[in-house]
């Protein structure tokens, strides 16, 4: 499609006369037509007039092909830290359990008893009950591992180092961003 050809149809789809659209652009009706007719081309001002008048790009109005739509790139939608945490929760449990069982076999069991921690059944309880309260409970309990731990180094000190580094590291794991959002405690920045 040539330029004055162009510039016709658009003249048209906007419902202009060649009059309207001289008296717009403040020239003769035979300018206008003129360039309808690729008798004469307008200068780069008129163009710009023109594309405002139609309400179109200068490559629209210069019938250059337009690209073909390219689809809308799907943004990323940021994880959700609380739905990553749930998975972070069920293999810090997964863990907590190994070690439980490992310390029943290892410690409890050759004196006839088992033992099934306050901490891992506030965790257990952690994967059907997610609220903030919970939290609180498995932290404290953690904690007073940690310090039981302690204690235990002096009177069985392979009890005590395994107990405390367990505790340590399901305490660095609770202060994790997504274990803090699984349990719906306010995250600071």
């Amino acid at each position: 499609m040539t330029l004055g050809e162009n510039l016709q149809s658009l003249r048209r789809e906007a419902g202009l006369s060649q009059e309207e659209v001289a008296q717009r652009l403040f020239v003769s009706r035979q300018s206008v037509s003129k360039w309808e007719l690729n008798q004469a081309e307008p200068g780069v001002e008129y163009l710009k007039a023109l594309a405002e008048l139609y309400g179109v790009t200068l490559d629209r109005l210069a019938g250059m092909p337009l690209p073909p739509p390219q689809p809308e790139p799907i943004p990323e939608e940021a994880p959700d830290p609380e739905e990553s945490g749930i998975s972070l929760y069920r293999i810090l449990f997964g863990v907590r359990t190994v070690m439980v069982a490992l310390e029943n076999v290892l410690f409890t069991l050759p004196r006839g008893s088992l033992n099934f921690p306050i901490d891992w059944i506030a965790m257990l309880v952690g994967l059907f009950v997610r609220k903030q309260a919970l939290w609180w409970v498995t932290e404290v309990c953690l904690w007073i591992n940690l310090a039981m731990g302690a204690v235990n180094l002096f009177i069985d000190p392979v009890k005590g180092a395994f107990g405390l580094i367990q505790a340590g590291g399901y305490l660095y794991a609770f202060s994790r961003r997504k274990l803090k959002a699984y349990f719906h405690m306010p995250l600071s920045e």
